[in-house]
This record gives structure tokens, sequence and C-alpha cells, in this order.
């Protein structure tokens, strides 16, 4: 699902040794269009901010030989005595080629009417660095130093720390969002695997994904120049196929929780290698 990115310089802590765990089968993920209703939870109200609803729509398709591509849509609708009304609009779309060597990235913010904030680019790979090369909001080029995953690439390796029973896992994460400059520090937190079914939605009982294993997850979020307090905080359950449920958006002033309304499955081909 990629939503922007996580995490503090802490081990991993494995719930059981590494020595005795067996190898974890890599996860094939599913080709689908969700749709999200988001509903304000909660507010400190130091924005005056009084009432908020929004919506996600995504499409996920590809797989491990031909690459995944990624459309995002979030809209939200925020408004309050204090600061009147605001309405983000955040369109993007990515591809990943299958080994997380390539990274495509496009996205475009508008706060109400006029023209958008526009990011274009591609992260490639290149001697053991990332080069990023920009050609929105302004041509650049830069490199970073390090281990960094692309989001499909990220979103896999939790996959194989759920199912290896790992209770937490942090990774570096290159997404492409805001100026597109630096990577997030990622730290997620992993719960035991859910077994209750009966408050999936019909949508996915209809999909057969109800006998899936999946896990609820909290990912935090951190800007490069600030590790001791997440920039926001994705919760949701994780489904072994990379789908998730349950949203829950924490970005410190105001809470959102995002409610699964629609699930369609889309075409998906097998990785023949």
């Amino acid at each position: 699902m990629r939503f922007h990115l996580l995490a503090a310089c802490l081990l991993v802590a494995s719930a059981v040794p590494a020595a005795a765990q067996a190898p974890v089968q890599a996860p094939v993920m599913a080709s689908y269009r969700a749709v999200y209703d988001l509903a304000l939870k909660a507010s400190s109200g130091e924005r005056g901010l009084e009432s908020g609803r929004g919506r996600i729509v995504l499409e996920f398709t590809g797989n491990e030989c031909e690459g995944y591509a990624l459309s995002f849509r979030q809209v939200t609708d925020l408004s309050g005595g204090e600061i009147g009304r605001k309405i983000s609009d955040l369109r993007s779309t990515t591809y990943e080629d299958g080994e997380g060597k390539t990274f495509r990235f496009n996205s475009e913010t508008r706060q109400g009417p006029g023209q958008g904030e526009n990011t274009d680019g591609v992260a490639e790979r290149m001697g053991g660095k990332l080069v990023i090369s920009l050609r929105k909001p302004k041509p650049n080029k830069l490199t970073l130093n390090g281990d960094i995953a692309f989001p499909t690439q990220h979103l896999k390796e939790l996959v194989v720390e759920a199912r290896a029973g790992n209770r937490t896992f942090n990774r570096r994460v290159y997404d492409g969002s805001d100026d597109s400059n630096e990577a997030y520090d990622t730290f997620a937190i992993i719960g035991a695997p859910k077994k209750d079914s009966a408050a999936l939605e019909a949508d996915i009982v209809k999909a057969g994904w109800d006998r899936l294993s999946r896990w609820p997850v909290s990912i935090s979020f951190f800007e490069p120049d600030d590790a001791d307090k997440p920039a926001y905080i994705l919760s949701y359950e994780l489904f072994e196929n990379g789908f998730g449920r349950a949203l829950k958006i924490d970005y410190g002033t105001f809470i959102f929780n995002g409610t699964l309304t629609k699930l369609e499955l889309l075409p998906s081909k097998p990785c023949k290698k």
C-alpha cells in the first residue's frame, strides 16, 4: 500500500532466535483496487480542527517478473473555526521493478483551487548507492548512502518478518514523497496473528482472503532530522498478500480512521522465471 514513510536506529527484536527460524517463503502480492473512507477519530484541538473526512482510492498491480505499479489518490476535507475549510488532494503513481533496483514516481498535491505541487523522478541503485534524478519540482540529481528499500520491497519484507514471528522491524525507505530529497526511517511493531474473521468486510470474504494470515502492524515514519518524534504513524491489518484493512493514520495533532468500503480483484499474471 504505500503510503509516505519511517524509523529510529533500533535493533530488530525477534520473538524466535534467528538460528531456530525456518526459511520463510517470499510473499506473492495481490492485484486489486480498494476504496477506504476516512473519518476523523480524534483531534488535539491545537489547530482548531473540528471535523474531517476523506477517501483513499488505490490500485495495485504486478508481480516479481513485471514489476509493481501503484496508483494512489487521497482526498481530505478538514474544517474548524480557526482553520476554516481545507481540502487536500494527493494523486500519485509509481512503478517499482521486481528486483527493487528502479523506482519511478510522479505525484501532485493540491490545496484547494489553483496549481498544485508536482514531484516527478526516478531512483536507481548504482554501486551500492541510491541515485535519484528529479525532473520536478526542478531538475536535480542526488545520492543517498546506505541500505534503502523501495515501498513494495519494504512491504514484502514486512510480511516476511511477520511470518517469521518477529515483532519489530526497522528499515530506511525511499518513496519519492515530499521534496524527494531524503529517505524515511521506519520502525514497525507487528502484533500476533489475527484469527477472528467475523469483523472482516464482505468483499474480503468474497475474495477468499479471510483464509489468509494477517497481522496488526503499526509503522512509525521519521524524518531524517527528527528521530525522536514520528512524522506520522500508520496502523492497519496486514494480509500476507500485501493488502491492508482497518486503517488508522495518526498525524500527531489529529487521527483518521480508514474503513474499507470496496475491494475489487484485478487480473494478475503468474510470475514465470
